[in-house]
C-alpha cells in the first residue's frame, strides 16, 4: 500500500514563489514500483514553475518515504488548494494509489502607504517643531522590522531621532505612527519628505516607498530691536526747558514685537 502527506506554507503573498510537499510512504510488504505524482492547484491563482524533484518514476522500497517537491508562483488572492496524485505498482503490476491535499491562504503583499504631518506652518529660528510621519500596511501580508525615514530641505535643522526607532511588525490595514523633534538655526521654507522600508512577513521581500511630502514651513528671522533715530526737542534746552524725547526702532526681523517703553535716564554735563 502507498499512503501520502502534503505539505505547503500555511500563507503566502502575491508574486511569492512557494515550495509544495508531497511525502510518499511504502507502507505495504512489497517494493513498490514506477512511483510519481501529480500535483494539482486552482486554476488561476498561480503556476507550477519547476517539479517534481525528482522527477520519478522511483523505485520505493518497503518502509521507505520519498519526498516530491515543485515551485509554485502565487499570483492570485484566496485559498489555494493542492492535491497530490500518488501512484506506483507492485512486482505483479497491481496499481497502487494514494491522495493527499493542503492549502495555502495568498494575500497581497504587504505595501505602505505614508503621510507627513507638521505641529506648525510658521514658527521662528531656534524653535522646535514636531514632525510626524504615519505608515499604513495597505496589503494582506504583515510587514517587519518597519523602519522610518525623514529627509529635510530648506534651512539648516537639528533633528532628534525618530520616537520610535523601528516597529517590530505591522499588521494588515494597521496604521503607526513616527515622531520625530527639529531645532531650525536659519530662516526659509523647510519641507520634509518622509518614507518607509520594511519585509514582507510571508514572503521576506523588500517593502518601501518614498515620497509623502509635508506642508511647507516658513521660519522666520525673530525679532529684533534697534534704534534708527533719536531726537530732543528743544534742542538744545536750558533750564527748567519742558525737553520731549523722540526715539524710532526698527525692527530688523520677521516677526512682530512688544514694545514697552521705560523711563529715559538724565544725565547732566558740564
Amino acid at each position: 500500500t502507498l499512503a501520502a502527506a502534503m505539505a505547503a506554507p500555511a500563507a503566502a503573498s502575491v508574486g511569492q514563489w512557494i515550495i509544495v510537499t508531497a511525502t510518499v510512504t511504502n507502507t505495504g510488504g512489497s517494493d513498490l514500483q514506477g512511483v510519481s505524482v501529480l500535483l494539482e492547484g486552482p486554476p488561476g491563482s498561480g503556476s507550477i514553475r519547476a517539479g517534481p524533484v525528482p522527477a520519478g518514476p522511483v523505485l520505493l522500497p518497503v518502509g521507505v518515504m520519498q519526498a516530491f517537491t515543485w515551485t509554485y508562483s502565487v499570483s492570485g488572492v484566496g485559498a489555494l488548494a493542492f492535491t497530490a496524485t500518488a501512484s506506483g505498482s507492485v512486482c505483479g503490476g497491481t496499481p497502487v494509489n494514494a491522495w493527499a491535499g493542503v492549502s495555502t491562504a495568498a494575500v497581497l503583499p504587504a505595501s505602505f502607504a505614508t503621510s507627513v504631518a507638521v505641529s506648525t506652518t510658521r514658527l521662528v529660528v531656534g524653535e522646535w517643531l514636531t514632525v510626524t510621519l504615519t505608515v499604513t500596511n495597505l496589503g494582506g501580508a504583515a510587514a517587519l522590522n518597519v523602519v522610518p525615514s525623514l529627509g529635510s530641505s530648506g534651512p539648516p535643522a537639528t533633528m532628534q531621532p525618530p520616537s520610535p526607532p523601528t516597529l517590530p511588525s505591522l499588521a494588515p490595514g494597521s496604521a503607526t505612527t513616527f515622531t520625530w523633534t527639529y531645532s531650525t538655526s536659519g530662516a526659509g521654507v523647510l519641507t520634509f519628505l518622509g518614507g518607509a522600508s520594511g519585509q514582507d512577513v510571508n514572503s521576506g521581500a523588500a517593502v518601501s516607498l518614498t515620497g509623502a511630502a509635508s506642508p511647507s514651513v516658513t521660519v522666520l528671522v525673530p525679532a529684533g530691536l534697534s534704534i534708527a533715530s533719536l531726537t530732543l526737542a528743544p534742542f538744545p534746552a536750558v533750564q527748567c526747558d519742558k525737553v520731549t524725547a523722540t526715539m524710532i526702532l526698527r525692527n530688523t526681523g520677521e516677526t512682530g514685537a512688544r514694545v514697552t517703553a521705560t523711563a529715559i535716564m538724565e544725565a547732566e554735563s558740564d
